[in-house]
């Protein structure tokens, strides 16, 4: 008798971008599975480190300082092919690097093979992997917890079944994620320097008089697309703020640029997206309730087996306004 299969909410996603190291095994694995569906991106400080180790490596011209001198130099043409966006301007400093350098063979010989042939180029290079996914060029971000699962789950045993191991990532390492994700959301836990700093800005938010929010924010129309305009608070700056679909996507900002996050460097600003997420409903995720000056953040984190769902009455809310400032006082 056959039985239908039923994956959880997780692994019905939809990849379209892959972060790996260099490895072909890992590179066949996900081609194998999902072809060309999915793009593959190197981690660049991987490549990077790599460059730099076969540089010093292969490329030797006599004197220490002869040296330094030619590998500081390749190093930072290959960076700047790294991090070209422009597929022409790629091509052109390609053609010059490999002409300029062609006396390197020993080096170059290597780099072709490696970096270049197979279209191996469009996994490193900038102008050719999809924009919107530029905060994915490292997978370093998560190495911490691959060390904790490999220590805290696999004990560091290195040969392992593969049901074994498909066991523990789905009954033990998933549910303890979604319980850590809960917590986090119902910000239950000890608080990182950032989650603090975050915290001030939106207690800061909070005390902001309502009648001056309404006077920061004003609703424009740009080629028929409606944008919102965010004066400071104690300065002339002012923010452009590009919606689509309720979600706050594109902002003027420097920190928005280099992080693409909404979550700005500008403590006023910040202050000044709470009036908009109220008023125009940006982000129905969070919902301020004005009526009994009581703000109630809801996140709740869905999947088959944990929906966490937070609330704060005036009772509670003194409480743990009062341990807040206790912990950010230590």
């Amino acid at each position: 008798m056959a039985h239908a299969l039923i994956l959880p909410p997780f692994l019905n996603f939809k990849f379209l971008k892959i972060t790996i190291d260099v490895s072909a095994a890992e590179h066949a694995a996900i081609t194998g599975v999902f072809g060309s569906a999915v793009s593959i991106q190197w981690c660049l400080f991987h490549v990077s480190r790599s460059w730099m180790d076969q540089i010093r490596k292969r490329v030797k011209l006599g004197s220490v300082s002869a040296n330094n001198a030619v590998h500081r130099s390749m190093i930072a043409v290959l960076k700047s092919l790294m991090w070209e966006s422009s597929t022409q301007m790629f091509n052109q400093k390609l053609l010059h690097f490999q002409q300029k350098l062609s006396v390197h063979m020993y080096f170059m010989t290597h780099f072709t093979q490696k970096y270049l042939i197979d279209d191996k180029f469009m996994h490193w290079s900038a102008a050719y992997q999809p924009q919107i996914f530029i905060n994915m060029e490292t997978n370093n971000y998560i190495e911490n917890w691959h060390s904790q699962l490999k220590t805290n789950y696999i004990q560091r045993k290195r040969n392992i079944r593969l049901d074994r191991l498909i066991f523990i990532l789905v009954d033990d390492v998933h549910a303890d994620f979604m319980h850590n994700t809960a917590g986090m959301a119902a910000n239950i836990g000890r608080m990182s320097s950032k989650t603090r700093e975050a915290r001030k800005r939106t207690i800061a938010a909070e005390g902001i008089n309502e009648l001056s929010l309404e006077a920061m924010a004003q609703k424009v129309y740009i080629d028929e697309e409606a944008c919102y305009i965010v004066k400071s608070f104690t300065t002339e700056v002012v923010y452009g703020i590009s919606i689509e679909q309720g979600m706050m996507t594109a902002c003027n900002c420097i920190d928005f640029q280099r992080n693409k996050s909404v979550y700005c460097h500008d403590s006023n600003k910040r202050n000044a997206t709470v009036y908009l997420r109220h008023y125009l409903e940006i982000d129905s995720s969070l919902r301020v309730h004005t009526m009994n000056k009581t703000t109630l953040i809801q996140n709740a984190v869905e999947n088959n087996h944990i929906e966490a769902v937070t609330e704060s009455s005036d009772v509670l809310q003194k409480y743990h306004r009062k341990l807040e400032v206790e912990r950010m006082s230590c």
